[in-house]
């Protein structure tokens, strides 16, 4: 069976060591959770891309080409759909897989950084994402917006638990993967159609018979 691309995760971090992190992307197969580095190149490549692309709007042109931003990431994130997954994992040395059937949780915790209370705005927000597997526990800061959940959900399901964030950090990716439509499309006929309790045809609610067969509906 191919393997499929079913979700892409931008902007990851782990961390190596006091204020120190590597970023990577995360992408999710039908098969395996591939961890790819978004190394310093990339991070060249992507400003590049950004301006080539230019941006709209006074801020997002003097941006653009000088300062990564998320849309940045996403957009430059955006290749892996059309990479299959072995090329994504020899892309970088430092790259590596986490088989889905060995993976057993993704908890997403939403941790509060320093001291907030109703008097004081100090502290932040962040939310760490640990993967239990039997290749070991890997924990990553990630940004838990809800489109970051789905993909995880696309190739864990029901593994994945924990706070999503409400307000999401990124713009809207613009693709879907090709299961996410699959499911959508069954979502849409399911709510648009029925079936004839005589030949199984889909019918259309509203309809007062089957076209395949003529049995009236009710």
């Amino acid at each position: 069976m191919t393997e499929e691309v079913v979700g892409v995760v931008p902007h990851v971090l782990q961390s190596t060591g006091g204020i120190r992190s590597k970023q990577h992307t995360l992408i999710v197969t039908d098969q395996r959770l591939i961890v790819a580095q978004f190394t310093a190149q990339m991070m060249t490549e992507a400003l590049a891309q950004s301006k080539a692309k230019g941006g709209k709007g006074l801020m997002r042109g003097l941006l653009a080409g000088r300062v990564l931003t998320p849309s940045d990431i996403v957009d430059y994130t955006e290749k892996y759909w059309s990479m299959t997954p072995e090329s994504i994992v020899s892309e970088s040395p430092g790259n590596f897989t986490l088989e889905i059937p060995g993976i057993s949780a993704a908890n997403v915790e939403h941790q509060v950084q320093g001291p907030r209370d109703e008097d004081s705005s100090i502290g932040f927000d962040r939310y760490v994402l640990t993967i239990h597997s039997i290749q070991g526990q890997h924990s990553f800061i990630f940004d838990a917006d809800p489109q970051d959940m789905d993909a995880l959900r696309h190739g864990l399901g029901e593994r994945v638990t924990g706070q999503e964030r409400l307000r999401p950090l990124k713009p809207a990716r613009r693709h879907v993967s090709k299961r996410a439509t699959r499911e959508i499309t069954a979502q849409h006929l399911s709510d648009e159609t029925r079936l004839c309790t005589n030949c199984g045809h889909r019918v259309p609610y509203g309809a007062n018979f089957c076209a395949e067969c003529g049995t009236a509906t009710t």
